[in-house]
């Protein structure tokens, strides 16, 4: 059997290019536009080998049975991220519909979550889950680790589910910052997926914010293929339920009339940028206090790097 010394090595030599990886992942979501996608397979193809030789060396390595859980957990994401890697070559390379590059980073989400029970084990898996301005705060580091591994009977912390696995709708998935102090108020961030996503999958874009600033994020997945924005609407009154159910457990810093924040794509194939200033206009000439964004190089993507914005908009 290894040392102790000597399984944390191994551990470091994946995690250093299998966060690098991810990190990579997370730039090629937000800058997704689908002329460009073989550039960004380009950008993407050297972490392949990167993390293919240090997941092969795990792999080949007898382990302690005391941290078998560490190692599955460690092979399960860097197996998945080089599917996902492939995935995305195979797709901008020979398909020529766009969304096969949507679908190909989806199973980004599934990554995370298998990843995430290490944070409080690893400190670079849980500085990863932080949003690059707050990775160097010791201090908040060692909360979060301290909160996940508390054992004193208080309500549950991190990533919770209620009814949400991936083949079901009409459920949620929530998370409580690991900091969190039983009766400590905190706001609500209520994060809606989109079309043909899933609550499980969306409260991933938000995490690395919240965890950073202690938010309660609820992610919601529609009852039907997305939200029933025409027609009947299915989903409110579940909405409003949820975000009950949310509240009557943890106190939930509620806001009240705050203004709009609006933020739209230039290079947004689906929907074009002439919708969002329409809806700007319309919204300003109704009375609304509006912050409208609209970014250059932003297509038909969900803008993670704009969290911070919103959450210190929403701390006025």
């Amino acid at each position: 059997m290894p040392t102790p010394a000597a399984v944390m090595d191994a551990i470091e030599r994946l995690l250093l290019p299998l966060l690098d990886t991810l990190e990579r992942i997370v730039w090629v979501q937000r800058y997704l536009y689908p002329p460009a996608a073989e550039q960004l397979a380009e950008m993407l193809a050297p972490q392949t080998e990167a993390v293919a030789a240090p997941l092969n060396a795990l792999e080949q390595a007898p382990w302690p049975d005391d941290v078998a859980f560490m190692r599955e957990r460690l092979l399960a994401v860097g197996r998945q991220t080089l599917e996902m890697l492939a995935a995305f070559a195979t797709a901008a390379r020979e398909s020529k519909d766009p969304f096969d590059l949507y679908r190909a980073l989806r199973r980004f989400a599934r990554v995370q979550e298998a990843l995430y029970p290490l944070a409080a084990a690893l400190d670079p898996v849980s500085r990863w889950f932080l949003d690059p301005a707050h990775r160097d705060d010791d201090a908040l580091v060692g909360r979060l680790r301290a909160g996940a591994l508390r054992e004193d009977g208080a309500a549950r912390v991190g990533v919770l589910h209620a009814d949400n696995e991936r083949d079901a709708r009409g459920g949620f998935s929530l998370y409580v910052p690991e900091t969190w102090e039983p009766g400590a108020a905190m706001p609500l961030v209520v994060a809606l997926h989109g079309g043909h996503g899933h609550g499980r999958d969306f409260l991933w874009s938000w995490l690395r914010e919240a965890r950073a600033r202690d938010v309660l994020v609820l992610a919601p997945t529609a009852r039907g293929r997305t939200w029933s924005l025409m027609g009947d609407d299915v989903d409110g009154l579940s909405l409003l339920r949820m975000v009950e159910s949310v509240a009557a457990r943890y106190p939930v810093d509620r806001a009240r009339d705050l203004p709009i924040y609006l933020v739209h794509g230039e290079l947004d194939w689906m929907f074009p940028v002439e919708t969002a200033q329409l809806a700007r206009d319309v919204l300003t000439a109704a009375g609304a206090r509006l912050v409208y964004r609209q970014i250059a190089d932003l297509s038909h993507a969900y803008p993670r790097d704009e969290n911070p914005r919103i959450l210190d908009w929403l701390a006025i």
